[in-house]
């Protein structure tokens, strides 16, 4: 069998290269409470549920039972509380240790570096200033760089990152 070199490697952001400031669990509650004032049904909210189970019964809900408006204004609410929660803790975000060595190696390597987060653009950006990853990325995905639907852990978010890499 035939060696393959790896050009590539893609990284996750929170717990991966930066330890994690998102408090989730208040994202959650503060989510639930956006769609509680947006109309949403209380029946269809599910504590248990992961956020992208949550959001895409409720993306198919407002779909099924408002219009475009809806799904822009609901989408809006949700966009901006996730955004303020995320940036809450920012400022106190710290490399995982090994993080940036990792990174300097695989680049001064010619290995090519992605980024695939399920945290917004200005979020990962500000992490990784905060937590002194100066590292250039040949591809950062983000949440909000394309539909929310298509957001990390969709596969399309991932084809995304390997493309911008080649």
């Amino acid at each position: 069998m035939e060696k393959q070199a790896v050009r590539g490697v893609i990284f996750d952001l929170d717990g991966t290269l930066v330890h994690i400031t998102v408090d989730f669990r208040l994202m959650k509650r503060k989510l639930y409470e956006v769609f509680i004032e947006e109309g949403i049904p209380a029946n269809l909210l599910d504590e248990s549920e992961t956020m992208s189970r949550s959001l895409a019964r409720i993306r198919q809900y407002v779909i099924e039972n408002g219009d475009a408006g809806d799904m822009e204004r609901v989408g809006a609410a949700v966009t901006r509380s996730m955004n303020g929660t995320e940036m809450e803790g920012v400022s106190g975000t710290t490399a995982i240790e090994g993080a940036l060595e990792c990174l300097r190696s695989l680049q001064e390597k010619g290995i090519r570096l992605g980024l695939l987060t399920r945290g917004s653009r200005a979020y990962a950006e500000a992490a990784l200033q905060n937590a002194g990853i100066d590292i250039p990325f040949n591809a950062m995905v983000c949440r909000d760089d394309h539909p929310e639907e298509e957001a990390k852990p969709n596969g399309k978010a991932l084809e995304r990152t390997m493309a911008l890499m080649e």
